[in-house]
């Protein structure tokens, strides 16, 4: 993880009674479908405040996220898989990979490419599972704390939504998932982000 490795022992849980427990095991889902895609919201709060819409895909190892202001116009647009990131700011033509893409998306300083995958296709991060007990998706240390609420799907309990917080750089995102199906793929979203877009500028 990016910022909490080992998080078994760093973010102990509790209970909330806000979940339906466990999700599917992302391996069962991986066997089980080959594509998976969504809509949903992500909303901030803190420093930086705003909502935004977004579609996804996921197929096989790759995945693909569309962001859009709340006009419909396109904002941000990101590609990953189980390693890396890269998100493209197409409000200012600007390419983020791995190491900088904080600057636009804070929290991923809370959750890692691999584990934020697992998420789309509706799983518990497998790094989350050793540290679950009745039903408790939620975890929290002195500076920051994320929850995971699942719900009934048929496919299984899928995650539809997740909290991240952190006191130290002052902000609270949720992420909505409104929206998934299986084997089915949005085929607009599978695309490469432009050679000719240029990497941000460190600040």
């Amino acid at each position: 993880m990016v910022f909490m490795s080992g998080c078994a022992s760093v973010f102990p849980g509790f209970n909330d009674g806000s979940t339906v427990g466990k999700t599917v095991a992302f391996e069962e889902l991986m066997q089980e479908f080959d594509s998976c895609r969504g809509k949903g919201t992500i909303e901030s709060g803190g420093m930086v405040k705003g909502k935004l819409n977004f579609e996804f895909t996921v197929a096989g190892p790759n995945g693909y996220i569309q962001f859009y202001d709340l006009l419909g116009r396109k904002t941000l647009f990101i590609t990953l898989n189980n390693k890396s990131v890269t998100a493209w700011d197409m409000v200012r033509n600007e390419r983020y990979d791995t190491s900088g893409i904080f600057s636009v998306l804070p929290f991923t300083q809370l959750i890692s490419p691999v584990e934020f995958f697992q998420v789309l296709w509706g799983s518990l991060p497998q790094s989350y599972n050793d540290s679950v007990h009745d039903n408790d998706l939620r975890f929290e240390s002195t500076s920051a704390s994320i929850s995971f609420n699942s719900r009934r799907t048929e496919y299984g309990p899928l995650l539809h939504k997740i909290v991240l917080e952190s006191k130290e750089d002052n902000y609270r995102v949720t992420i909505d998932i409104k929206e998934r199906e299986m084997n089915v793929s949005y085929p607009h979203l599978k695309r490469s982000i432009p050679d000719s877009v240029p990497f941000a500028v460190p600040a």
